[in-house]
């Protein structure tokens, strides 16, 4: 679809001023940005309503970091601006802002007019959900505020969790985004200098209780790279069967 509905007064809706409260216009614009990418990909062969770029993508797009995309749109999803089906973020409401002015073809209006017809039976059935259901979803969200609440705005990732969570453990908390990137950046260096993954060098830090890790620090997987380097140079070593026939055949035996 090459445009669709939208309201003058969208900025007064409550979910949306949320959006804006926690991380302003650049929520607010992204929020309509995801809008566009999902009707710009409405046609006759794809009613579905789902968003085919991934986080990747649109950090490319807009210049908004990959993690903050992806925070963003989960808070998204928790107001139910957005929805997750099948592991994919999708906008059902749209079908609501479609109607047959918006295509002259017939076969798209036909399409229109079925999905608006199932869809109403869907928010019937959506209605008449188990009360276990609600409580189940009230116990999901309590699980992501308390979540929340234990990390600091600058905590972001899975590993930056795991680095916070250490160094808290130890009794040396980072209490700055500063002091974390700087502390990343030391394993991210490390891991270079001594050609293992981040994994490996934030597992070897946490197992010696160090409060970080420098690419200067001895290396102690060195003779293992250079014990798996003689073993992989010894089997790619070709057999030498030149010379005369008796001797290489004794050889092959």
């Amino acid at each position: 679809m090459l445009w669709f509905k939208h309201d003058s007064t969208a900025n007064q809706d409550a979910k949306l001023k949320k959006l804006k409260i926690r991380y302003g216009m650049e929520g607010y614009g992204l929020y309509w940005y995801l809008v566009e990418l999902i009707v710009s990909d409405i046609d006759e062969g794809n009613l579905t309503f789902s968003l085919e770029h991934d986080s990747e993508l649109i950090s490319h797009d807009t210049g908004i970091n990959q993690h903050q995309v992806e925070e963003m749109m989960r808070y998204m999803v928790e107001l139910n601006l957005f929805e997750v089906n099948s592991g994919l973020i999708t906008c059902m409401k749209l079908l609501k802002r479609l109607d047959l002015s918006m295509t002259s073809n017939a076969k798209m209006r036909g399409l229109i007019s079925k999905a608006k017809a199932n869809n109403h039976d869907a928010v019937m059935t959506q209605s008449c959900v188990s009360h276990d259901s609600v409580m189940q979803e009230e116990k999901r969200r309590e699980e992501k505020r308390i979540e929340k609440s234990k990390y600091p705005d600058f905590v972001i990732s899975d590993n930056e969790k795991k680095l916070f969570d250490y160094r808290k453990e130890i009794k040396k908390p980072v209490k700055t985004k500063a002091g974390l990137t700087g502390l990343k950046n030391s394993i991210i260096q490390t891991a270079e200098a001594w050609s293992v993954d981040i994994d490996t060098v934030m597992d070897y830090m946490m197992q010696e209780e160090w409060q970080s890790i420098k690419p200067d620090y001895s290396n102690p997987f060195s003779n293992q790279q250079k014990a798996t380097t003689h073993q992989t140079a010894y089997k790619e070593k070709p057999l030498n069967l030149r010379g005369s026939g008796a001797k290489a055949a004794g050889m092959i035996q």
